[in-house]
């Protein structure tokens, strides 16, 4: 079930229209079945299956740690189509990484794609200050 890093970017970009889908982990993005939150867009950008056991349109960010989605990277080690956030019990916040900045790490800042709760209708493009606190992670199945 893999996927290449050009088809999540181009998930990222285009997967849902840009500026559309209000965050709410209520709804459900049609026609594709995903959920309107940030486990819902990151597992549409990852091709995740909707119907796989205990799935309810999407990873969550808790399944994507507990599922064996998604694991841990070192942030210099961060490519385009990974992700960044918390996941697990105590995370909750998860947006796809485009790249760095001028593809220079040492701006600080990362190109991302989000769509968070506290944000306008996502998904949204915007560079964002690299965060210590954030972790870096890559999907299970992503082919270089």
């Amino acid at each position: 079930m893999g996927i290449s890093r050009e088809r999540v970017l181009l998930r990222m970009r285009y997967g849902w229209p840009q500026g559309t889908v209000e965050f709410d982990r209520n709804k459900i993005h049609q026609p594709d079945g995903y959920r309107c939150d940030e486990g819902g867009y990151v597992s549409m950008c990852w091709d995740i299956p909707t119907y796989l056991p205990g799935n309810f349109g999407g990873m969550s960010t808790l399944t994507l740690d507990t599922g064996g989605w998604a694991t841990e990277v070192p942030a210099t080690e961060l490519k385009p189509g990974d992700a960044m956030g918390l996941l697990g019990p105590v995370g909750g916040v998860i947006v796809m990484v485009e790249g760095w900045l001028n593809n220079d790490p040492n701006t600080g800042y990362v190109l991302c794609w989000e769509l968070l709760p506290d944000s306008s209708p996502g998904p949204v493009r915007r560079a964002r200050p690299y965060s210590f606190q954030w972790h870096c992670y890559r999907f299970r199945d992503i082919e270089d």
